[in-house]
């Protein structure tokens, strides 16, 4: 008769084991495995969309400061040849509002023939700009914009210069 009950190997045991097994709800770990498995997703999710966010926010601002070049030269061909006073146009100040909706900061240098305008953006490294200027650039500075163009050259710089007079050595 003992024989009878004696099972022969270890799936056989676990086998009899479940079957006899009173309690059928999940165990703590098997609970606890679930809960961090979706925490995990979660977490990864979120994350994901607040990059997709931040990438959307650039992505506008970015757009903004391309149509700031734009009315910038709309502005220069209507105002004698300057860029004098394009930090008030309303077209300027209508960018600066949606600009700074989505998180940026527009800042507009002028000069007579020359502006350079500038935003930080959402996700940007610290320090770090959208720069437009009127010489046609659109890129990411590393630095504040101070002269004439996106380069942080003053404009007068771009001009060609003069050779050197040959001095005799002495």
């Amino acid at each position: 008769m003992r024989d009878r009950f004696k099972l022969k190997t270890k799936s056989e045991k676990l086998k009899v084991f479940m079957m006899n097994k009173k309690n059928k709800g999940f165990t703590l770990l098997e609970l606890l495995v679930v809960i961090v498995i979706i925490g995990l997703v979660a977490t990864i999710t979120i994350t994901m969309v607040y990059m997709s966010k931040n990438r959307a926010k650039k992505a506008r601002i970015v757009a903004d400061l391309s149509q700031i070049r734009k009315a910038a030269e709309l502005f220069y061909n209507g105002n004698n040849y300057s860029y004098r006073g394009l930090r008030g146009a309303s077209d300027i100040l209508t960018l600066k509002t949606d600009i700074s909706e989505h998180g940026g900061q527009l800042n507009v240098l002028v000069g007579v023939d020359s502006y350079v305008a500038y935003s930080v953006y959402p996700g940007a490294l610290s320090g770090h700009y959208w720069c437009v200027d009127s010489k046609g650039a659109s890129k990411d500075v590393s630095y504040t914009p101070s002269g004439g163009n996106c380069d942080n050259t003053p404009a007068s710089s771009k001009l060609p210069k003069r050779p050197m007079p040959n001095r005799p050595s002495v």
